[in-house]
């Protein structure tokens, strides 16, 4: 479960998912030798499986490891001569950025103030020496064609959001992205069954899209449940599949309508209109054309980026470094449309990618290993800008998991770096090449709370659904202790009680982190009921074993769960590792004995399902329990919000950010949204340039709320704890902070 990231040039802003196996996104390390003597000096490192390393559409941190290998940025953080902060140098770019926003003040079509006299329009100059590895050259002409694909209407790339909504939104880049067509669910609101005012001849239906009836996919669905798809014996879901064609989105007809109607009464939804929530309407949009989106190309080596909302100097820098670039010719080549959605293959093989980073991909096999060499036509080897940096001249990754695997590999020499864990950390831990850095990364249990899908998955006598009940999880979370599971299983690590870690700095001019904030202490004060941060343990083993039994009691009176019924929970793990067997060990004890003497004893438990895609599977109600971590972007608290407020991003099933609403008093008056629209609104919207204060309330009353339901249960902050090889020396001897670590590949020798 430890896993090692600092955080990568040009993906500093992005939030990571981690899957719970012992991972390392490698940014701290190199081989050691100097590159420039003619000798080769290889690292070998591991991780897990990547699937892509496409800028513009991967999702793991270790993901984000080749891309930061491959890639520089326009500005990066490295380590001051003093090793105790960090300078920010231009790396693409070849100077600092130019604030022009007085230029742009009033001017149509942009949307900026025209009052507005900083922040909203800056102009970047660029290095003319700038190639990809196969000598092309990189001007602003690839700066534009990038960020056209990340914001392609087309493709609906997964980090398309950065450049329309969080850390780098351009001006007008939503409509672009949205394009000329939208689709809008004809039901409104499930609870309230209000649907929009159309008739059926206006109606479509989705395989792919997430429909309001599942709150998924129906392929997703079928996947899973194919028996919601039964008629006699009979399967309706080719007649759904051969209505849908190759289209994303087809015309509802009298013969899918009794379709859905079907498979909505085989949910026990048998109401005429239940059809409704599976279909959706088709929304005109006028066009944005690209000429209005907030980037200018002033000549072939500048351009000029016009945001929607206002940044302050740093903010900026650390905003323009998520801009990961992608070759032209060869992301057009692997684009392949599939009904009406394009995508690409381009980062998927070694043949596929394109470097314009210090590395270049020379070797890879699924499932095995990739393999980096120095990119010969990297500007940074005669630029004179970076002598006796980036010494190692090979870089090797296996693609590993497995622990006891990866301590003999290491202990052949055949690793250079070993996370730690408490039993390796019992036998490693004293060493003087013992590295232990602080993450943002906050790991929670993410629970399935979806009572229609988890009855779809009960069998005779064999209960899940009592974890919709917001009792039995709140006895989780007060069984947990979660001091015990950091001493003994996560050494390292510290107990987590928030969504968000202490490693998220809410006003970065001065420092100030936001679990230091008046508000996000009261925030959690209120919510584990004591009078300071520090007493908070968040562990009732008498409260937990109430909650347990409370529902106990409403499950069995609403005819849910029957007194003989076992409860069985599905844990999915990525591999069967020690830090996961522990863990699901640690929780079924903490079970047991918190409901001890309640009418639950005995009759819960933890089932360890191995599932390496259990991220995805999550999305669609196939996972009861998993433990799921969010992290990355430390300068941006509020926009981390996005993986918790956002379906797309969310891993809690059956949870509603678009729909559940909260109320948060600002500054004596009651505002109302829903989660999304908090979000939306703190990071894109009316609190975007509110003062720090009002943002701290906003952001310490969501988290608080979204602790209530308690399907996000955190557990513990991550801290890395590692072993390096004696070939290694890091730049920097201590951890110097989240921009810079120990200094990165670029000072190690």
């Amino acid at each position: 479960m430890n896993s090692k990231m600092n955080f990568p040039s040009g993906s500093k802003l992005f939030c990571l998912a981690f899957a719970v196996i012992f991972s390392l996104a490698l940014l701290g390390c190199s081989g050691k030798g100097k590159g420039a003597s003619g000798k080769r000096y290889t690292y070998h490192a591991y991780s897990s499986v990547p699937q892509t390393w496409n800028p513009t559409d991967y999702s793991l941190g270790d993901e984000a490891t080749i891309i930061s290998l491959t890639n520089s940025s326009l500005y990066d953080f490295v380590m001051n001569e003093a090793q105790n902060g960090y300078d920010i140098v231009p790396e693409m770019a070849e100077s600092s950025p130019v604030d022009v926003t007085a230029e742009y003040a009033g001017k149509e079509p942009y949307g900026v103030p025209s009052d507005a006299t900083s922040g909203w329009a800056w102009k970047i100059s660029l290095i003319k020496n700038a190639k990809w590895d196969n000598g092309s050259p990189i001007d602003a002409g690839t700066y534009e064609y990038t960020l056209k694909q990340f914001l392609n209407p087309e493709m609906k790339n997964y980090r398309a959001n950065s450049f329309y909504q969080d850390g780098l939104p351009l001006a007008n880049a939503k409509a672009y992205y949205d394009g000329t067509v939208s689709w809008e669910n004809v039901c409104t609101d499930a609870k309230k069954q209000t649907y929009l005012p159309c008739d059926d001849s206006e109606m479509y239906i989705s395989l792919t899209a997430k429909c309001v009836f599942f709150n998924s996919a129906l392929a997703n669905i079928y996947s899973t449940n194919p028996e919601y798809f039964s008629d006699g014996g009979s399967d309706l879901y080719p007649k759904l599949s051969s209505a849908a064609g190759n289209s994303s989105y087809a015309k509802l007809t009298p013969d899918v309508k009794k379709v859905l109607q079907k498979v909505a009464a085989n949910c026990g939804d048998k109401r005429p209109v239940a059809y409704k929530e599976f279909c959706f309407v088709r929304k005109e949009n006028p066009p944005m054309p690209w000429e209005n989106v907030g980037f200018v190309k002033n000549d072939d080596y500048t351009f000029t980026l016009i945001l929607n909302r206002q940044l302050t100097p740093f903010m900026f820098y650390y905003a323009v470094s998520s801009i990961s670039l992608v070759r032209e010719d060869l992301y057009e080549a692997n684009k392949q449309k599939t009904g009406d959605i394009v995508k690409t293959s381009y980062c998927t093989s070694a043949e596929k990618s394109a470097s314009c980073g210090p590395y270049k991909i020379t070797e890879f096999q699924a499932d095995k290993y990739i393999h980096l060499e120095k990119n010969e036509n990297w500007y940074g080897w005669t630029d004179g800008r970076h002598k006796e940096q980036y010494q190692t001249t090979g870089y090797d990754i296996q693609f590993i998991t497995d622990l006891e695997t990866l301590t003999n590999l290491f202990l052949q020499g055949k690793l250079d770096v070993l996370s730690l864990d408490a039993v390796r950390m019992e036998k490693f831990g004293n060493s003087e090449y013992r590295k232990d850095a602080p993450q943002s990364y906050t790991w929670k249990f993410s629970f399935n709370i979806d009572k229609r899908a988890l009855k779809a998955e009960e069998t005779a006598g064999v209960n899940r659904s009592i974890l919709s009940y917001l009792d039995f999880r709140k006895g989780i979370s007060l069984c947990i202790d979660r001091q015990k599971y950091v001493d003994t299983i996560s050494i390292g690590s510290d107990p987590g009680f928030g969504l968000i870690n202490y490693m998220y700095v809410a006003e970065p001019e001065s420092g100030l982190l936001y679990r230091d904030t008046p508000q996000a202490k009261k925030a959690l004060c209120e919510f584990y009921g004591t009078s300071s941060v520090e007493d908070i343990t968040g562990y009732n083993r008498e409260e937990a074993a109430s909650c347990f039994q409370k529902a106990y009691d409403a499950a069995i009176a609403a005819g849910d769960l029957k007194a003989t019924d076992k409860i069985q929970i599905d844990y999915h793990i990525y591999s069967e590792s020690d830090i996961n067997k522990r863990t699901v060990a640690f929780l079924q004890e903490a079970i047991n004995s918190a409901t001890q003497g309640t009418s639950l004893e005995g009759k819960v438990t933890i089932n360890a399902v191995v599932d390496e895609n259990y991220y995805a599977n999550m999305k669609s109600g196939k996972v009861d329990l998993a433990m799921t971590g969010w992290g990355g972007g430390a300068f941006d608290p509020y926009g981390i919000l996005w993986c918790y407020c956002d379906t797309a991003a969310l891993n809690e099933y059956g949870f509603h950010p678009e729909r559940e609403t909260l109320t948060i008093n600002i500054e004596g008056k009651d505002y109302t949204k829903t989660y999304n629209e908090w979000y939306m609104a703190l990071c894109n919207g009316e609190y975007t340039a509110a003062p720090i204060a009002v943002k701290n309330t906003i952001l310490a009353s969501v988290e608080k709320a979204l602790l209530g339901y308690y399907n996000m249960i955190p557990v513990r902050y991550m801290n890395s704890a590692s072993l390096d090889s004696q070939r290694i020396v890091q730049g920097c001897d201590h951890y110097v902070n989240q921009l810079v670590g120990f200094g990165g590949i670029r000072f190690m020798t």
